[in-house]
């Protein structure tokens, strides 16, 4: 059975996770799933510092390596790549759907609302179920 396990906090750094009187153990139990998800980069690398620092695992671009078993790391931010949205707003296809939205509500107040994307979509798809 592959295990996955999301971490909906911050995850502390090596310096401040070491001062945890569990902290080995924590780790390890961590380790135990298959993949490991973070919000941020930034979280998901002081889990692997805190397993190379903390347990003298091996941290790889995947994730942790522990006498061949590796349990991968990665971020699975909630959000939009804001980025891909600026860079859709060039293409000729949008330009012509704005023009045509514009034209068809000239004159009215349009409120738009956005849902949260479904992060777990991600997850399924990195994570292979």
């Amino acid at each position: 059975m592959k295990v996955g396990w999301f971490l909906h906090t911050p995850f502390p750094s090596s310096e401040i996770h070491r001062t945890l009187p569990s902290r080995s153990e924590l780790l390890r139990s961590v380790l135990a799933a298959d993949l490991v998800g973070f919000h941020t980069y930034d979280y998901a690398r002081h889990f692997v510092s805190a397993c190379t620092r903390i347990l003298g695992l091996e941290g790889t671009p995947e994730g942790v390596e522990d006498q061949g078993r590796l349990t991968r790391v990665a971020a699975f931010p909630i959000g939009i790549d804001s980025e891909r949205f600026i860079r859709a707003i060039e293409l000729p296809q949008v330009q012509d759907h704005i023009k045509e939205l514009k034209e068809r509500f000239a004159g009215r107040k349009v409120m738009l609302g956005v849902d949260r994307l479904d992060m777990i979509k991600e997850f399924h798809k990195n994570f292979g179920v």
